[in-house]
């Protein structure tokens, strides 16, 4: 069973800023090829490599950056309000009664942004006007991924895995708050990367819990959550027209035990958040 991996980096907490370098084992494959030998004809078997690129698609690689970082357009880091959900698609705000309580104690706020268009003249924040104010709700990108070669891998399984956080010390506390989420059609990942973190919540009232994923499970082995189950990657395209996208959202759960005022510290931290997509054949 072949495996390949791309890896992307990097994040921001409060301060949000988003980079990503993805890095595979597509080894010396690019494409089928044909080599003469002696007189015989030998094909080459390709890898099943991937490549990668983000909202530009101007250029498959092994190693990409992600368009949005979460800056304004002098470069300053932007913040970002502590919300809640459950999909991925309707968010909501609320307000404790003191500071050193996480639970909510208001009505619950719709704050659904509008969902930000792609494109590298996009911010990639989801904006919400809340009171005349625009308040930042979450950060998305968006990242596409095709076959490496220049044909379809039929019978494989996308996968998301090491989902992993590096850079907490002023605010380790608050850091908990921090979900990595992922998007592919219907399926979803919601990670809270930070060990500590509150992993069963209710968003808005719920009857119901939404889970968040650990990095890590009991044995300290990455936990991987398969996003497209014996799914096909498609052949590369230089524009990339049939490339698997995939979002991912950084944002800051409200209903996380740690979201409460008495964990906000004088300095934030500036985290880098890393993460593997892998395909490998469906059993």
């Amino acid at each position: 069973m072949k495996k390949s991996k791309i890896i992307v980096p990097a994040l921001g907490i409060l301060v949000l800023s988003t980079a990503a370098a993805v890095t595979g084992t597509v080894a010396w494959f690019t494409s089928n090829t044909l080599v003469n030998v002696s007189g015989m004809q030998l094909k080459v078997d390709p890898e099943e490599g991937m490549v990668v690129s983000n909202e530009a698609k101007a250029s498959w690689n092994i190693s990409t950056t992600a368009t949005h970082t979460g800056k304004n357009a002098n470069d300053e880091q932007l913040q970002f309000m502590l919300t809640s959900t459950s999909d991925l698609t309707a968010w909501y705000h609320n307000n404790s009664a003191n500071a050193n309580s996480a639970t909510a104690a208001e009505s619950y706020a719709n704050v659904t942004p509008a969902k930000p268009a792609a494109g590298t003249d996009k911010t990639g924040i989801g904006v919400k006007t809340i009171d005349n104010v625009d308040k930042n709700i979450y950060l998305l990108n968006r990242f596409y991924i095709q076959s490496a070669s220049n044909v379809n891998r039929a019978e494989q399984d996308l996968y998301v895995t090491e989902v992993a956080v590096t850079g907490s010390s002023n605010s380790a506390e608050l850091n908990k708050a921090l979900r990595v989420a992922f998007q592919l059609g219907n399926e979803q990942a919601i990670y809270a990367p930070f060990a500590g973190a509150t992993y069963e919540y209710k968003v808005a009232g719920a009857e119901t819990n939404t889970e968040a994923l650990a990095s890590k499970d009991a044995n300290s082995e990455w936990v991987e959550t398969v996003l497209a189950s014996n799914t096909t990657i498609p052949a590369f395209t230089t524009g990339g027209d049939d490339a698997i996208e995939i979002e991912v959202y950084c944002y800051f759960e409200g209903e996380d035990a740690a979201a409460k005022s008495a964990n906000i510290t004088a300095t934030l931290d500036t985290l880098a958040v890393s993460f593997r997509f892998g395909n490998r054949s469906h059993q």
